[in-house]
């Protein structure tokens, strides 16, 4: 097996060069990777889940903004405006981060509801279907008033 690390490494084509340009200059900008995670009050936990990487990383990243992927840079601008355009975004991102504490408790009590309803009997089966059915709509009416809003 040829050892991989004598080799040079390969030269970046010029639209590379042009993209991680224009990384550094927007996390200039915004003040950096850490500083974007508490504008956004996301934990680095959270914040990885959001960018679907893994938090080792993001962890480089933090210690050397270079080895940030473009698309990552870009990705967290346009969540940054879509939040300051629309506010909605931030109550979403709130309530599926779970720290919308009365959403929280809205979903654990219909939760319970149903579930006590269900111990209950046979006779309790079709409430609770509907339950769910209604439940089910609501989120879906949600989710579909806040696409019409972006």
């Amino acid at each position: 097996m040829e050892d991989l690390s004598t080799e040079r490494p390969r030269s970046k084509t010029s639209l590379r060069l042009k993209y991680e340009s224009e990384a550094r200059v927007i996390l200039d900008q915004l003040g950096g990777l850490e500083k974007i995670r508490t504008n956004l009050g996301l934990s680095q936990r959270k914040i990885c889940q959001l960018l679907l990487v893994d938090p080792s990383a993001w962890s480089r990243w933090v210690k050397d903004a270079t080895k940030v992927p473009p698309h990552v840079v870009k990705a967290l601008q346009w969540y940054l405006e879509l939040e300051s355009k629309n506010p909605a975004w931030v109550r979403w991102r709130e309530m599926t981060l779970g720290k919308d504490k009365a959403f929280s408790e809205d979903l654990s009590q219909w939760k319970r509801s149903i579930e006590q309803q269900l111990q209950q009997g046979p006779q309790w089966s079709k409430k609770a279907i509907v339950l769910l059915l209604i439940l089910n709509t609501l989120v879906t009416s949600l989710l579909i008033l806040f696409i019409k809003f972006i």
